[in-house]
């Protein structure tokens, strides 16, 4: 259910959704809790939803291991034909 999210929120699970069953590469700008942005490329795996929050668990490239990222902090995502 959708009801409580804008439609770019929207618009983000769906891209993500999109890239999941494409086996797309997504890139996004990510906001920490600190409110350092970085700028993430990441092989999406799954989404989630847990303690009233969407979360995308994906391998992240800069990190180089697994990790989760909750679906409101990420901005400018875009699914990359990789």
């Amino acid at each position: 259910d959708f009801s409580d999210w804008s439609d770019t929120k929207k618009e983000v699970f769906e891209t993500l959704k999109a890239a999941i069953l494409q086996k797309n590469v997504v890139s996004f700008v990510y906001v920490g809790v600190d409110g350092m942005r970085t700028r993430r490329t990441a092989e999406p795996l799954q989404l989630w939803f847990k303690e009233r929050a969407w979360y995308l668990r994906a391998y992240c490239r800069l990190r180089g291991a697994y990790r989760l990222f909750k679906l409101t902090r990420m901005q400018q995502v875009v699914r990359q034909e990789e």
